[in-house]
């Protein structure tokens, strides 16, 4: 197995960073399994490089027959398939949720309401994500308070309401 990651820049999760996305990447095969299908990379690509990079290999406008090389691999049938997996995290959205879970999941289970398990903590967060910019909160930054006011399952009214406090 290897699992390599792209776009970590440590505990900065939001604000300057040198990418918004983290990529996590991992292959099940062996180093015997993956050789042929390096080979086959490096010829459909022509690229000889001691190591593939994804960025230099596939990514950007001018690498999209190169792509389409990795979608064989990927695809139903391929030498990747089922062997292979991607996440992709929007870091911004990420804090968000993991805002969500420390302090409105935590209070709702001391209320007895289970909102993580029905999806609900998850609407939450989706709607701060996107509704959250528009209210005011473009950016969260310490001096910016986001402030949501709850409307629980038990409760009339759409998933959360966000206005953002001086």
């Amino acid at each position: 197995m290897a699992v390599d990651e792209s776009g970590w820049d440590g505990d900065q999760l939001h604000g300057e960073q040198r990418s918004r996305y983290l990529s996590i990447g991992s292959v099940a095969i062996s180093d015997a399994e993956a050789e042929p299908i390096v080979d086959e990379i490096r010829t459909a690509t022509c690229l000889q490089a001691p190591e593939l990079k994804f960025s230099r290999v596939f990514a950007g406008p001018k690498n999209g027959q190169r792509r389409s090389v990795l979608s064989a691999l990927l695809a139903p049938g391929g030498a990747l398939q089922e062997r292979a997996s991607v996440y992709l995290i929007d870091k911004h959205y990420f804090v968000v949720a993991k805002l969500i879970d420390l302090f409105v999941e935590e209070q709702a289970h001391k209320q007895g309401r289970n909102i993580r398990n029905t999806g609900h903590a998850r609407k939450i967060a989706r709607s701060l994500f996107e509704e959250g910019p528009r209210a005011g909160a473009s950016t969260l930054r310490p001096a910016a308070v986001v402030h949501c006011r709850l409307h629980l399952p038990q409760e009339p009214g759409p998933a959360g309401h966000c206005r953002r406090l001086l």
